[in-house]
């Protein structure tokens, strides 16, 4: 353990509790008894404890993945309030992780404060490398702050959404809910580009509620899209990728192969598979091949039409 590793327990408790807690990482070296001591103190004086611990130690090597302009406040009023100066190191989430982990390995690191993204950090907790630390802010904070082992929590949160073009799509078009088109995945247009087909795979991740089907969307004057409609629920399995053959059939995969739909969505007949199928296309020099990629193999059947989007066949000509 070198001596950078054994000072960094009271500076680290103290960022800490300055930064509402930011994602906290020691060097497995660090886990000596001082380091273990200082993250277990409680009291009405700790807080001063801290404070004259981290003025000893005299300075904090932060690793930080946070931009520049949100972190340069907080480490002047943090300098400001304690008298501590803060050494910052930028990278990505995973730079900061490769480089704590191998600075750990070799035995020599300054590291005391670790802010990036959770799952790096996490892998930090799986290297060992993390303090458990108690404060009693942690009751202050948003529930699931804390993982189980309460050796990180959160100090920020990324906040996503979806936006639309009010340009193309009107108020009434917008999805209405996340579940309208919880996973999209695989799309193709119909043969005369009035409808778009979009597969939902959120069954995969959701095994209890997530969703199975294909969507259909209306193309509006071939700039936007009409509420979506479903347009066959796929069992088993899920619709992944799909193609459209030039009689406007859907041709997509499932949990046991292939299923063939008419544009109304009626079931024409299916290519069962031994294994379940993620994608296909249409393709060889008639257009009239379909080629199936499954779990662990690659597949490929005559069928009786090409597929519409076959640009190579009779310059692109339409028809069987």
């Amino acid at each position: 353990m070198s001596n950078g590793q054994a000072r960094s327990s009271y500076a680290l408790l103290l960022a800490g509790f300055f930064l509402a807690q930011a994602s906290i990482a020691l060097t497995s070296g660090a886990r000596a008894a001082s380091a273990a001591d200082a993250a277990d103190l409680s009291g009405p004086d700790r807080m001063q404890k801290l404070v004259d611990g981290a003025k000893k130690e005299g300075g904090l090597e932060l690793y930080s993945s946070a931009t520049v302009e949100d972190m340069a406040p907080i480490i002047a009023g943090f300098e400001k309030k304690y008298g501590l100066k803060v050494r910052v190191w930028r990278g990505s989430a995973t730079d900061i992780r490769q480089r704590a982990v191998t600075e750990a390995r070799s035995g020599h690191s300054e590291l005391d404060v670790v802010e990036a993204a959770g799952p790096d950090v996490e892998a930090l907790q799986r290297e060992n490398l993390l303090q458990e630390i108690k404060s009693p802010t942690f009751a202050d904070l948003i529930p699931g702050s804390l993982p189980p082992h309460r050796q990180w929590t959160l100090d920020r949160i990324s906040v996503i959404t979806a936006a639309y073009n009010t340009n193309v799509i009107t108020k009434a078009q917008a999805p209405k809910s996340y579940d309208d088109l919880t996973d999209p995945n695989g799309l193709a247009f119909s043969p005369n580009e009035r409808t778009l087909y979009v597969s939902d795979t959120s069954r995969a991740r959701f095994p209890d509620d997530g969703n199975h089907h294909v969507l259909a969307f209306d193309v509006i004057d071939g700039r936007s899209l009409g509420s979506p409609r479903v347009f066959k629920v796929i069992e088993p399995g899920v619709s992944d990728g799909l193609r459209v053959d030039v009689d406007g059939n859907v041709w997509t995969s499932a949990g046991d192969g292939i299923h063939v739909l008419t544009p109304d969505g009626t079931e024409l007949g299916r290519i069962l598979l031994p294994e379940a199928a993620a994608n296909c296309t249409f393709a060889g020099p008639d257009g009239r091949t379909l080629f199936i990629t499954a779990t662990s193999t690659l597949w490929s059947i005559e069928v009786g039409i090409r597929g519409d989007v076959t640009p190579w066949v009779d310059g692109g000509a339409t028809g069987r």
